[in-house]
C-alpha cells in the first residue's frame, strides 16, 4: 500500500483487459476505460455455435449465459485480448476500445471464407453495418485480426465514396496506432498515387471509389 493512496490499489488494474458487471440475470461488458453506462454492452450471440453448451426452453438464453458462452470461452477470450483489443487517443486522453460481439462474429466469418474459399467469389462477401455498429472499428480489428492470425504480406485497400467517410475512417484507424498519413503516406490523392501506393506492399491504403477514374 502507498502512503499517497487513501483507498485500494489502482496498479491492480493495470492488467485488466476487460470488465462484466452482472445481477445474475443481465450482463455487460466494458473496458477498463468504460466510465459510463453507455459504454457497457451486452454480448448477444454465441458465436462459434460449438461453445453453446446449454438451451434453455424456447431458446430464451439469459443475458450472462450469453455472454459467458459467447465470450468466455478461453479460446474466444484469449483472441479478443490478442486481436480485438487497442488503445485510442480521444483529446489528451487515451481510451481502451473492446470489441463488440457483431464486430468478433464479422471478423471470424470473414477469415473462415479467406482460409477456406476456393474461388475469389467464395473468398468474398457482404457484411452489413447499421449506422453506429462500429464498421470503422471493425475494419481496424480486421486488418489486425489477419496480420496477427494468417501473417502474409497482405495490404488492406479501404476503398469509399464519400470524403467525410474516407476521413471517418482513416482516423480511427490512425488513433489507434495502425495508420499514420504524415510519416508513412497511405492516403491517395490520384489514380496514379494509389498505384504507387499499392505497389510498396503497405500494410493499409485508403482511396475513394473516383480515384479509379482519376488519370492524373
Amino acid at each position: 500500500h502507498d502512503a499517497g493512496l487513501t483507498e485500494g490499489e489502482p496498479r491492480l488494474f493495470h492488467t485488466n483487459q476487460f470488465m462484466i458487471r452482472t445481477d445474475g440475470e443481465n450482463a455487460e461488458f466494458g473496458s477498463i476505460t468504460a466510465t459510463d453506462e453507455e459504454f457497457f454492452y451486452p454480448w448477444r450471440d454465441i458465436f462459434p455455435e460449438k461453445y453453446r453448451t446449454y438451451t434453455p426452453p424456447l431458446g430464451k438464453e439469459r443475458a450472462q449465459e450469453k455472454l459467458i458462452q459467447g465470450m468466455l470461452p478461453k479460446e474466444t477470450l484469449l483472441d479478443i485480448i490478442r486481436t480485438s483489443s487497442v488503445f485510442m487517443e480521444v483529446g489528451s486522453t487515451k481510451v481502451k476500445i473492446v470489441c463488440r460481439y457483431q464486430q468478433y462474429r464479422a471478423m471470424c466469418k470473414i477469415i473462415e471464407r479467406l482460409r477456406t474459399g476456393g474461388t475469389p467469389d467464395e473468398r468474398s462477401g457482404v457484411i452489413w453495418h447499421t449506422q453506429g455498429s462500429g464498421k470503422s472499428f471493425s475494419m481496424a480489428f480486421f486488418t489486425q485480426k489477419v496480420h496477427r492470425k494468417l501473417g502474409g504480406d497482405f495490404t488492406f485497400l479501404v476503398l469509399t465514396d464519400r470524403t467525410d467517410l474516407d476521413n471517418q475512417i482513416y482516423k480511427t484507424f490512425a488513433s489507434v496506432g495502425l495508420a499514420n498519413n504524415d510519416v508513412d503516406p497511405c492516403r491517395a490523392a490520384s489514380a496514379r498515387g494509389l498505384r504507387d501506393l499499392l505497389s510498396q506492399q503497405k500494410k493499409t491504403v485508403f482511396a475513394m471509389i473516383q480515384k479509379f477514374t482519376d488519370q492524373q
